[in-house]
């Protein structure tokens, strides 16, 4: 089993909880499910919340939602945290296994995925969100990444020159840090764009009609 950040899985709790509170509950539905992803540094993980009856609420359980299916995955070798097609694998086998479990998956109402701070990498937006350059994970620094050549120097440089003093758009681990980089290395052609680890994840459950489990028809 995965070992995932705890700082990282509460904000991911949090995130799936809020998410919960602003989708609401509908009383003619039967139980609403609401479902999370959290892509870690060390692999990926699924929890799967429902809303509990008023009748379960008390003073030690005030919460009202609760937990009924958690699963994780680890990276490795085979299925490295920096690849795409991992995440993509990842995201496929959880949902399979929640499938395959008791937890029922139609009544899901929200999806919600978490990614790894300024994970990147760069999209054909005219190709179906075809990868282009390969992902900068968290840990990618532009400039000891970029050793023996000054695409990584430039880009620090227009960092410099444009972001304020000590702002966290200067750090060379950052999401505009590895963007300037690339467009070092190769100039960003029309249709390129930048896209964060979590929003190409929602983008693939988007364009391939999944809800964990239910019919593309039904997205």
């Amino acid at each position: 089993m995965a070992v995932i950040d705890t700082s990282t899985y509460a904000c991911f709790v949090v995130a799936l909880l809020t998410m919960a509170c602003v989708n609401g509950f509908s009383q003619t539905s039967g139980v609403d499910r609401f479902v999370g992803f959290d892509l870690g540094t060390s692999g990926a993980r699924v929890s799967v919340i429902e809303r509990i009856s008023p009748e379960e609420l008390n003073s030690e359980n005030c919460c009202p939602y609760k937990e009924i299916h958690s699963d994780s995955i680890p990276w490795t070798d085979a299925m490295p945290y920096d690849a795409a097609p991992s995440w993509i694998y990842a995201i496929d086998t959880l949902l399979s296994r929640a499938s395959s479990s008791s937890v029922l998956l139609s009544t899901v109402k929200s999806i919600c995925v978490s990614g790894t701070s300024a994970s990147c990498l760069m999209i054909d937006s005219h190709k179906a969100g075809e990868v282009t350059r390969s992902p900068r994970m968290y840990d990618y620094d532009i400039i000891r990444r970029s050793e023996g050549t000054t695409y990584g120097i430039k880009a620090k440089e227009l960092l410099e020159q444009f972001a304020p003093a000590r702002h966290t758009a200067q750090a060379p681990t950052g999401s505009l840090a590895k963007l300037l980089c690339w467009n070092e290395e190769k100039r960003i052609e029309s249709g390129e764009v930048l896209c964060h680890q979590s929003d190409y994840v929602s983008m693939y459950l988007m364009n391939n009609g999944k809800k964990c489990g239910s019919g593309r028809a039904e997205m």
